[in-house]
């Protein structure tokens, strides 16, 4: 019996032997300098002397090589990683924080926000166990920076494990409706800052003494404001409201250093760990709605932050705060079940050539260079598959550190977590056009 094989020699003396081969030269093909033969083999046959013939002279010689042909320029490796969201595990641990601009402009909105709170706790499932504080978007000179706030004789966490829902509703419409002002940040305009603080060693060692911001808990954090944040970047081109206090330029000299979206984005990161988190915002998102007078802004770093953890934002121009609330809620539920972001095995990377796909579909990411973190604020669903393809920078190869892989799983249920896995030919790297 015989059995045909076809295979490629890319250079001189590259044969297979299985038992006696009966070879015929089909074809000749030069690429890239290097002479390819496409064989054609039987297996358990007699070489006839033609044939025998055919092969000394390969094996002798007779195919040489170029010596001087120029080689095109090796383009650099590119890879797939594919990842798989969990099974949606809904939590049943949730802290909400709520950080508030404390200017006097937005005492009404503060207070519908506490009104719609209902809407919110609705999504939630009907066991979970939930607790909500309150935070001032306070700077540095003010000592509520950073800190849990309540007003006097009021509690710090409002715990739904021992109150109904109606003291919690009253209780927050309260800290809502009169928080304590911060003159020397405009009014109380630094929430990048006082959630940053939050996570300072003393400030969390503070917090969680309260029973807050819990190790085994999600974390939701809304903010409520009318203006951009004092420590967020203008977009190229737009020019900053006018401030007629002169408070929001030395704000941001004496608080603002190191302070950005990403580094507020990390520290929340950090914090939760494996856990999930998500950032919302009651806030100026559209500008065709906003007021066009005194100081009123779209959330200029609250919103980048927001799209960064994968929230959602409320217009606070608009009318229906209980719509926005419940898909905060639902995304407690939901999404904060899901995996955001996706640590690449590979460092070097050309960011022109990162395309991420869920479930096939090409979808929007942002990409963190530094700790090659991929974050994508549409995650998909329970199960979905992740696809991140790239290639590396020219000069990089298979030599660049791969980083270190941590297949724990956050839910416990497989491997995988969430971390980078490649099965089969989806990861592939190597020479292209060969």
């Amino acid at each position: 019996m015989c059995m045909k094989v076809n295979f490629r020699i890319l250079e001189k003396g590259a044969l297979m032997k299985a038992g006696c081969f009966a070879i015929t030269i089909s074809a000749a093909l030069k690429r890239f300098g290097i002479l390819a033969l496409l064989l054609s083999a039987t297996v358990g046959c007699e070489l006839s002397p033609s044939e025998q013939a055919a092969v000394d002279q390969i094996l002798n010689g007779g195919v040489s090589l170029p010596t001087t042909a120029e080689l095109e320029p090796v383009a650099p490796a590119c890879f797939e990683e594919e990842f798989v969201q969990p099974e949606a595990v809904v939590s049943k641990s949730v802290d909400l924080l709520f950080v508030l601009d404390t200017s006097g402009s937005l005492q009404e909105e503060r207070g519908r926000v506490a009104e719609g709170l209902d809407a919110f706790v609705s999504e939630l499932p009907p066991d979970v166990d939930y607790r909500i504080g309150v935070m001032l978007a306070h700077g540095s000179k003010s000592k509520h920076s950073g800190r849990l706030f309540a007003n006097k004789g009021k509690p710090l966490v409002l715990d739904s494990q021992t109150m109904s829902l109606y003291e919690i509703k009253k209780q927050l419409r309260t800290s809502m409706l009169y928080p304590v002002s911060d003159w020397y940040s405009d009014g109380g305009e630094e929430g990048l800052y006082s959630l940053s603080r939050a996570f300072d060693a003393d400030r969390i060692a503070e917090n969680r003494a309260h029973g807050f911001f819990r190790k085994d808990a999600a974390l939701a954090v809304v903010f409520v404001a009318d203006e951009n944040d004092i420590c967020a970047d203008y977009p190229a081109g737009i020019k900053p409201v006018y401030d007629p206090d002169k408070l929001e330029a030395p704000a941001r000299a004496r608080d603002c250093a190191g302070i950005s979206v990403s580094s507020v984005y990390e520290k929340l990161r950090a914090y939760q760990e494996e856990r999930p988190f998500l950032v919302g915002g009651v806030v100026y998102n559209n500008a065709k709605t906003m007021p066009r007078y005194g100081e009123n802004e779209l959330a200029y770093g609250l919103l980048e932050l927001i799209r960064m953890a994968g929230g959602a934002s409320l217009d606070i121009a608009g009318s229906h705060y209980n719509e926005g609330l419940a898909e905060i809620g639902s995304l407690v539920t939901i999404k904060l079940t899901l995996i955001h972001d996706f640590k690449l095995s590979r460092t070097g990377i050309d960011d022109d050539t990162l395309e991420v796909f869920v479930d096939g579909r090409e979808t929007s990411f942002s990409y963190h260079q530094e700790n090659s973190l991929v974050n994508l604020s549409s995650p998909g669903s329970a199960r979905s598959q992740v696809s991140v393809r790239y290639c590396l920078l020219s000069g990089e190869d298979e030599a660049s550190p791969e980083l270190p892989r941590d297949d724990t799983d956050p839910n416990g249920d497989d491997d995988r977590g969430g971390k980078p896995e490649c099965t089969g030919l989806r990861c592939y790297g190597g020479v292209i056009g060969v």
